[in-house]
């Protein structure tokens, strides 16, 4: 779920999101977790083949993301 302010109208939007991707180094499925203790505050995607391993930044406004190890 995801608030996002519009610029043209006084009220923001709620919109129900779906992001995919596949680890870029064993191709297994990332999914969007907490960034717990080690990145706190912030969404990290997570390999689910090796999540302690194969971490990654989330933009979500830009859709890009770039290893956090």
């Amino acid at each position: 779920v995801e608030l996002r302010r519009m610029d043209d109208v006084s009220a923001n939007a709620i919109y129900l999101s779906r992001y995919t991707a596949q680890c870029p180094l064993c191709d297994g499925n990332v999914w969007i977790t907490s960034g717990r203790r080690e990145f706190p505050g912030r969404l990290v995607g997570r390999c689910g083949r090796a999540p302690n391993e194969h971490v990654f930044s989330f933009d979500h406004v830009l859709r890009v993301g770039k290893p956090l190890r």
